[in-house]
């Protein structure tokens, strides 16, 4: 058996390494979600609009 270090460290870069994985997945769906709720607003807001001047 080769010793590789601490497997207590190993287990912590990988929750770490996780961890931000998360992160940056989490910020993509806000952004994501962001850009969806705005295009629906402008479409809901351009149809309510169109309906009150006929």
């Amino acid at each position: 058996l080769i010793n590789s270090g601490d497997p207590l460290s190993l287990g912590a870069l990988l929750i770490v390494i996780g961890g931000l994985l998360l992160y940056f997945l989490e910020v993509g769906v806000a952004v994501i979600q962001g850009y969806v709720f705005s295009t629906l607003r402008v479409m809901y807001l351009s149809e309510l609009n169109h309906n009150v001047i006929l």
